[in-house]
């Protein structure tokens, strides 16, 4: 017995013009990526790292029903049903690489705009993504988005072909959208590429943490800190001053003594990873 999913993929743009013909490395590329996403997603409903030989005959990917214009074709996705465990939440192949999108669209936007993003186990098998902001009366929670728990594994393995698809997107490449006939999908443009950019921003989050300035540029008052903090990773970070408290004897005084102070991070979020890590600190107050 076997199941199927077709999903409808145009791609539009000047490399994608019937009169001259569809430009292939754009067209490979964007295949190779939604290949990639499909057999991640199967292989991981599998409990499986790679496609093994006697599984490739319960997989496969196909494309037919091309149609003039934009490309314009249908993607066919099979399985044997009986190749799949009983699994919770009605998780299917095309439904997780949509609500994987969804969530790191989530997660991304949040962090671009230095909002905090936690993320809680609700049971029944469900998530809820929490982005809340720092005030002076502490956290407070802006929006909360439930996911089936599953996007918090799978993700990371899809992140690095989504970045890839929407990195096709280019002068020549205006939109490529992907549908489904339940009205499951999405679609990746010029301004979607932000989402997968690698960002670099100051957290809502205030921080107290020990350290030591070993330089200090007097002319705008950065410079670099030894941190030694739970609070932060040890080591030593670039570091600026909130702008209201610039003035040589307030830094100077503090040069190569190790002292507490009250500050934010300034994190490296890289959505084709997942992963942030802390690249230096903004100083509010030495204490």
């Amino acid at each position: 017995m076997s199941e199927s999913s077709k999903i409808t993929i145009r791609i539009s743009g000047k490399a994608m013009n019937e009169a001259n013909g569809y430009e292939l490395r754009y067209l490979i590329k964007s295949l190779d990526s939604f290949s990639k996403l499909s057999e991640k997603t199967y292989l991981h409903m599998i409990s499986e790292d790679r496609l093994k030989k006697n599984e490739k005959g319960n997989f496969a990917l196909y494309i037919d029903n091309f149609q003039h214009g934009s490309f314009l074709a249908d993607l066919v996705i099979v399985m044997n049903s009986y190749a799949l465990p009983l699994l919770e939440n009605g998780l299917t192949i095309w439904n997780a690489i949509t609500t994987v999108y969804d969530f790191i669209k989530t997660i991304s936007s949040a962090k671009e705009e230095g909002k905090s993003v936690s993320i809680e186990n609700v049971g029944d098998g469900s998530i809820a993504v929490v982005i809340s902001e720092n005030s002076s009366v502490g956290d407070i929670t802006i929006n909360n988005y439930n996911y089936p728990e599953y996007v918090t594994e799978l993700s990371p393995k899809l992140a690095p072909s989504f970045s890839k698809l929407v990195h096709s997107v280019d002068e020549n490449i205006d939109e490529i959208s992907f549908d489904s006939s339940d009205g499951r999908g999405f679609k990746v443009s010029e301004k979607d590429r932000k989402i997968f950019d690698k960002k670099e921003f100051l957290s809502s989050e205030e921080k107290i943490f020990s350290g030591t300035i070993t330089v200090l540029n007097s002319h705008d008052n950065t410079g670099r800190i030894q941190i030694e903090s739970n609070e932060i990773p040890w080591g030593e970070y670039k570091f600026d001053v909130q702008r209201q408290i610039r003035f040589p004897e307030y830094l100077s005084s503090a040069m190569r003594k190790k002292l507490k102070y009250r500050g934010y991070c300034r994190i490296s979020f890289d959505p084709s990873t997942l992963k942030e890590k802390v690249i230096g600190v903004r100083i509010i107050e030495k204490l």
